[in-house]
């Protein structure tokens, strides 16, 4: 796989930690850059997870609501623990026009919908 720039990983463990912006400014450590190929890949994998955890599939993607919670649900968690753009998540969760995706990521946030126990479990469930 050919690598590119921007994104960074970080050995953590037995694996890797692909999120830039878990990391402190004392850990953001250069370690090797990762091709735009590479960080989707990552990210549809992420997804995959976090629908098989609200039961939902591409059917449900394509049916549901631009702003239903399970979508907004994952876009914040994928805004928040990675570099993932709101392009991408438009496309790939439906959620519509890019600043859509912004508009519903942060009344997610205002509400605090962040803090309820949903959110919570999911986020204790999956980890980046």
């Amino acid at each position: 796989m050919e690598l590119g720039h921007n994104t960074y990983f970080k050995p953590m463990g037995s694996g890797f930690n692909f999120c830039n912006s878990c990391l402190t400014d004392s850990e953001r450590v250069l370690i090797l850059p990762l091709s735009q190929e590479a960080r989707e890949l990552y990210w549809e994998r992420l997804v995959e997870r976090m629908l098989s955890f609200h039961d939902k599939n591409q059917q449900d993607i394509d049916s549901g609501s631009k702003s239903a919670t399970w979508k907004v649900m994952i876009a914040h968690y994928m805004k928040r623990h990675t570099a993932v753009t709101n392009g991408w998540l438009s496309q790939n969760l439906n959620m519509g026009v890019l600043h859509g995706v912004s508009r519903y990521v942060a009344e997610f946030e205002q509400k605090k919908q962040h803090r309820y126990r949903d959110y919570k479990r999911m986020t204790a469930t999956i980890k980046p």
